[in-house]
């Protein structure tokens, strides 16, 4: 399959709007799969997919990294290999297996380079701050230089997705004081960008701030929003946190019935998004 052929199923299944549709990311993850050469068109289509995979399937955006770092190797390309990695690092973040992100985060940065791969070396130096200790204050300052330093490279790039990201993770960052107002801003960048995952993430971390930390009625309502537009783009992974924080919000509230129902909706989406992996919630 040549070059245009991929582009043209990559514009297919990624295209606006067609993030619900998983059957199509399983579509072309079978048509790359009876490709036998390593080539950089591949690589680069199956970190998108793994990238895709993200929000709806674990153990696919997962083996869609394996597969990509693979033939980072053959090419003997350090960009493919960091970016592959990135996008592992990221999944198995959200499946909660911290250690293991770590470790892939580590090698990420053994590989990118500002110069050569500044955007798999922007994420690499932001994301290993995720979860540093209040107390190593050599971490602390080494954050503070390299988390603006992420957020100049992406400005430079152009890349609003991950600019928005950089602002979502500085938003909620202890390091930067975490305040509502830097994740309010990263959350009309992204919805202005049609960045749906980032708006998301912003809007499931406003009830950490006040004033909505204590305004239980807003956090309910914030949660049923999440929840509207995760369905509506076919973002499993987002529309189950959305359910599970229904259920504790409807449950302090001693309304089982909404907290039940909530907690049975969430039931096949952990399955469906797990795969063979485990994740933060049942």
């Amino acid at each position: 399959m040549n070059k245009v052929v991929i582009l043209l199923l990559l514009g297919f299944v990624l295209g606006p709007g067609a993030f619900a549709q998983k059957a199509r990311l399983d579509s072309l993850l079978r048509v790359l799969k009876t490709l036998p050469e390593a080539n950089a068109d591949r690589m680069n289509t199956l970190i998108r997919l793994a990238d895709s995979y993200a929000s709806t399937s674990y153990s696919k955006s997962i083996e869609c990294a394996h597969a990509a770092w693979r033939i980072a190797d053959e090419l003997d390309d350090d960009k493919g290999r960091a970016e592959a990695w990135m996008s592992e690092c990221l999944t198995l973040y959200k499946l909660c297996e911290f250690a293991a992100s770590d470790s892939v985060d580590r090698l990420a940065r053994s590989v990118a380079d500002p110069a050569r791969t500044p955007r798999a070396y922007a994420l690499a130096i932001q994301w290993g701050h995720c979860d540093g200790s209040a107390d190593d204050t050599a971490l602390i300052e080494q954050a503070r230089r390299e988390i603006p330093e992420a957020i100049e490279i992406f400005y430079q790039l152009g890349d609003s997705a991950d600019l928005a990201w950089s602002l979502y993770g500085w938003g909620q960052s202890w390091i930067f004081n975490a305040n509502a107002d830097t994740l309010l801003k990263a959350m009309a960048m992204a919805k202005r960008n049609g960045e749906t995952a980032i708006q998301l993430a912003c809007m499931a971390s406003l009830d950490n701030f006040e004033p909505y930390a204590s305004d239980t009625a807003f956090q309910i309502h914030n949660e049923e929003a999440i929840l509207h537009i995760a369905d509506s783009v076919g973002d499993v992974a987002a529309a189950l946190n959305a359910h599970m924080s229904l259920n504790y919000l409807f449950s302090n509230r001693a309304n089982h019935v909404q907290a039940l129902a909530h907690m049975i909706e969430a039931l096949p989406l952990g399955r469906s998004a797990r795969g063979s992996h485990r994740t933060c919630w049942p």
